[in-house]
């Protein structure tokens, strides 16, 4: 079976899975059946030598195969039922490709609408982050102003809020202390996540549509 999205998945698509993978399981127990008969065949025949060894050395008739004839049998058994488990596995399939094909156009909808509220969540999380940063930031220096003021040291500037380094450098040959900013981080996540929305992806492709219209059409004469 095709490994399918866990999202917004179609009822009808959702029930065609569930028999798929009861399917898949009656064919792996019907597989295992085969080979536990195929191994009591093994067996019975080692019996039925026994049993013909015995038989000759009382003088008796010859007891044939009885044990062996059972073994085959189940193993017959085994195997039409088997077929059939795998007629009924693609037979599940058949249907399941059958309600995906009835349910992809309204499933696409749905993922989409799905896809562009959870890029408005994330984009959202990531103004709200920066936001508490920032306040958290000139909290933090409003604290370090009166600090320095109770110590009688030089009062920063109140003008400027210092942004909270990280461990990242910038270019560590150039220098080792030149380091991005939470600020700058949290910038580049939301960039990020503002270009990769399907919105920006629609205005790329109308981009390159509108640039392959402008460009001149060479005319064989």
């Amino acid at each position: 079976m095709i490994e399918l999205p866990d999202q917004q998945v179609p009822k009808p698509v959702a029930k065609a899975v569930a028999v798929v993978r009861d399917r898949e399981a009656d064919v792996a127990a019907a597989k295992a059946q085969i080979g536990q008969a195929n191994a009591a065949i093994q067996q019975a025949l080692g019996a039925d030598r026994a049993l013909f060894a015995d038989a000759l050395d009382a003088g008796g008739d010859d007891p044939g195969t009885p044990r062996a004839d059972e073994a085959r049998a189940r193993l017959a058994d085994a195997e039409r039922r088997l077929a059939g488990e795998e007629l009924r596995l693609m037979r599940a399939r058949d249907a399941l490709d059958a309600a995906l094909s009835e349910s992809i156009t309204a499933w696409e909808a749905a993922l989409t609408k799905a896809t562009e509220q959870a890029e408005r969540d994330a984009l959202n999380l990531v103004d709200q982050l920066a936001a508490a940063e920032q306040e958290r930031a000139s909290r933090r220096h409003a604290l370090t102003w009166a600090h320095r003021y109770r110590r009688g040291e030089k009062l920063p500037s109140l003008g400027h809020v210092p942004q909270t380094p990280s461990a990242l450098v910038k270019n560590v040959i150039a220098s080792p202390y030149d380091v991005y900013s939470t600020a700058d981080l949290l910038a580049a996540v939301r960039d990020a996540l503002a270009q990769a929305t399907l919105a920006a992806e629609r205005e790329r492709q109308a981009e390159q549509e509108r640039q392959a219209e402008q460009e001149p059409h060479l005319h064989v004469a």
